[in-house]
């Protein structure tokens, strides 16, 4: 069965390559690509006017943003422009998702937590991360820290099921993180055309970051590299500063491109980032306290893309990509009369991941069909883990140490799935896309480290298990008239339980986690319809969802040799419901209003209990003037959310509402006479000005531990943030 499996992932790895090397005959007619501005001769323009318009203050505008992913016309997205994460000059991306309609974080530090859309969390593997449309498998609890704002040119938002285009976990959305690419020019002579510096300062916490990058274009060659790093101390909330929610990132990586025409690009790209930071729960005291020291990420990627005229087929999209995961998780123990200290460091090895993606699509025909089909693959190897315990006798400063032994056995799932999706036009502004998708997993674990021989014959069934899964989805898209575009759509999503579900046992303290390996996929079906209001100034987004999982995942209580343990098991079925609103109005030249707002209602079809983490309603709403020239703009928002009027009592502690109020200034100095500062803008923040003691309802709860400012966690306190970007 091993054997299979090696040969299905390089008939995988084969087919990518090959299909991606279709479309490299030069074509009789010529689209230009986004990635870069192609110019011949003497049409060739300054760069550095290309350029110059780049940092320039910009009203935010009335109409849709475009997105990279490729999605069906019923599907609802929402979009976090470079201008928009040049005004909030975030240091942590959660600060950034939280803008997005329907999403709350669940907060665990300064860099640390996940998000929940549509009532389901991304650390639970249902809202799947993406990068420049590749998954980011691998570390979904701490996958949003991995990334900087400053490595980003925009994020993209799916909201609702996803899983026909993109695979296992798009239950309720998946977030694709567009990281910047080079955009000089491709002139006869390959030549620097400058760079980006930007520094930001946020007082709480004394946070500070850095970014540089420089680009390179000429001779059908593009280039970008970069580097990055960010450091803060504990942040202060107002009920006091937060233990142990300090900092220290880096990061570097770099995209060269190569186009042999004005349709086709061809990338190779690597990132690399690393973390030190501290953990912030309800366990975190003066005696015990987490760190990852570090957690760290190698990333590289090939990637194509191709459009044709002409042809059978109008767009190749093909990928390949090796992810590289390692992790040092210590924690940190001083006993209780203060005699003894201990540090546990677990090496979390892996995973590595090995993965590609191709997509063909046609042009649309006479009958006005047009499709698209695609394959993807990925290959999930933990390394198994290894653990150090060393102890010290505070009173003679004599340590032991075990060794650093291996003491987690290795996993692997592969992954591959085909997929197909029709777009209809029956006739101007009237479409209908279905798809079907057909997934194939291979799991398998190795038999070491059993705590019991009773073990065994559980693990030696879960080896070379596979598992097939189909999908399918119909929706439609209707213009009323220029203005009003109605939207339905009904689709079934699945997960696949990761391996860490099906395999992971051992003692947590007192507690045992037994195994399941005959863990069977969640399934969900999510009914939605919408409108969109296409005005000459204003766009309103407007969705009403109604999705239904079964063989829910969820974790027990059980006993194992007499002990308390815990489970994860199939054990029900969950409906969640809700509606999205999101809007933007530029009313004059100079004001524009924008906001959105959300509300979600979950339950637990067998017990009747609410799901947890939800806050009924959330939302932003804000005004921005954009000042004479173009050389000034002040932006005031208002997050919000309303407090819990469900929750469950035996796994979570009721969140009250909150409105925060944040101001940004964003100054083009250059514009405003000081000539020499060319393309230099100057940017001031402030996040939560009243300083309001708030924390996230989605952020969870230890209900063994009284209510504190670390249980659940509180977001932070006030904050003034400066940041100086400049290109040159």
């Amino acid at each position: 069965m091993r054997k299979k499996m090696r040969k299905t992932t390089w008939a995988a790895v084969t087919a990518v390559a090959a299909l991606a090397c279709l479309a490299t005959p030069a074509l009789a007619q010529v689209r230009t690509l986004d990635a870069v501005n192609v110019y011949a001769g003497s049409e060739q323009p300054n760069w550095q006017k290309l350029r110059s318009s780049e940092s320039r203050v910009r009203a935010r505008g009335g109409s849709p943003e475009e997105v990279t992913l490729e999605t069906t016309s019923s599907q609802h997205v929402s979009v976090i422009t470079e201008d928009e994460l040049n005004m909030v000059n975030a240091m942590n991306t959660l600060d950034v998702m939280e803008r997005l309609p329907g999403v709350t974080v669940t907060r665990t530090g300064s860099l640390d937590g996940t998000i929940v859309l549509r009532g389901q969390n991304s650390s639970n593997f249902r809202v799947p991360m993406f990068i420049n449309g590749d998954r980011f498998r691998g570390r979904p609890a701490f996958q949003f820290m991995m990334i900087s704002p400053t490595e980003l040119e925009r994020v993209e938002v799916i909201r609702g099921p996803a899983s026909i285009r993109y695979g296992s976990d798009g239950l309720s959305g998946l977030v694709n993180f567009v990281t910047k690419k080079p955009k000089g020019t491709l002139g006869e002579r390959f030549t620097l055309q400058g760079g980006q510096l930007d520094v930001t300062y946020r007082s709480n916490g004394n946070g500070l970051q850095g970014n540089v990058s420089v680009e390179a274009a000429g001779n059908n060659v593009d280039f970008r590299a970069y580097a990055m790093a960010r450091q803060s101390q504990k942040y202060d909330t107002p009920a006091g500063e937060i233990r142990n929610s300090d900092y220290k990132t880096a990061g570097a990586g770099f995209a060269a491109g190569w186009m042999p025409n004005a349709n086709e690009r061809y990338e190779l790209s690597y990132r690399y980032g690393e973390i030190r930071d501290g953990s912030s729960n309800a366990t975190t005291t003066e005696n015990n306290w987490g760190r990852r020291v570090p957690l760290n990420i190698h990333q590289g990627r090939l990637g194509y893309e191709g459009t044709f005229e002409d042809r059978w087929f109008s767009r190749i999209d093909a990928s390949l990509y090796l992810n590289i995961f390692e992790s040092l998780l210590e924690t940190n123990t001083i006993s209780n009369n203060g005699n003894t200290f201990r540090r546990q460091t677990n090496n979390v090895r892996g995973p590595n991941i090995f993965g590609g993606h191709l997509t063909v699509e046609t042009p649309r025909d006479e009958r006005g069909l047009e499709w698209a089909f695609g394959l993807d693959f990925a290959n999930d190897h933990w390394l198994g883990g290894k653990t150090r315990i060393e102890t010290q006798d505070v009173a003679t400063d004599s340590w032991t140490d075990n060794g650093n032994p291996r003491t987690g056995r290795k996993f692997t799932q592969f992954n591959t799935g085909l997929f197909a999706l029709a777009d209809w036009e029956l006739r101007p502004g009237w479409s209908i896309n279905a798809g079907s998708r057909f997934d194939y997993y291979l799991s398998d674990t190795e038999v070491a480290f059993l705590e019991s021989e009773d073990l065994r014959p559980l693990f030696e069934a879960a080896q070379d298990t596979s598992t097939t899964h189909w999908t399918g989805s119909i929706g439609t898209s209707y213009f009323v008239n220029e203005t009003v575009e109605l939207t339905a759509s009904y689709g079934t999503g699945f997960r696949m339980p990761w391996h860490s579900e099906m395999f992971s046992s051992g003692w947590n303290g007192t507690t045992y986690t037994i195994p399941n390996p005959n863990l069977k996929p969640e399934e969900s079906i999510t009914a939605e319809v919408g409108a969109r209001l296409h005005l000459p100034k204003a766009f309103v987004d407007f969705a009403v969802f109604d999705t239904r999982y079964r063989n829910y995942l969820g974790t027990v209580q059980s006993t194992y040799l007499g002990q308390p343990a815990t489970q994860t098991v199939n054990l029900g079925k969950v409906h969640t419901k809700g509606l999205e609103l999101a809007g933007k109005w530029q009313l004059t030249g100079r004001v524009n209003l924008h906001g959105n707002a959300a509300y979600v209602r979950g339950t637990n079809r067998l017990t009747g209990a609410p799901v947890s983490g939800l806050a009924p309603w959330s939302g932003l709403v804000g005004a921005q003037y954009v000042g004479g020239n173009d050389a000034w703009a002040v932006t005031g928002e208002v997050q919000f959310a309303k407090g819990q009027n469900r929750w469950d009592p035996a796994t979570e502690y009721r969140t009250g509402g909150y409105g925060v109020v944040n101001l940004y200034a964003q100054l083009q100095l250059d514009r405003l006479g000081f000539e020499q500062l060319q393309n230099t803008q100057l940017v001031l923040g402030v996040t939560n000005l009243f300083d309001k003691e708030y924390r996230s309802a989605s952020t969870g709860s230890t209900m063994s531990r009284p209510m504190s400012e670390l249980n659940p966690l509180l977001s932070p306190g006030r904050s003034v943030n400066l940041t100086l970007r400049t290109r040159f």
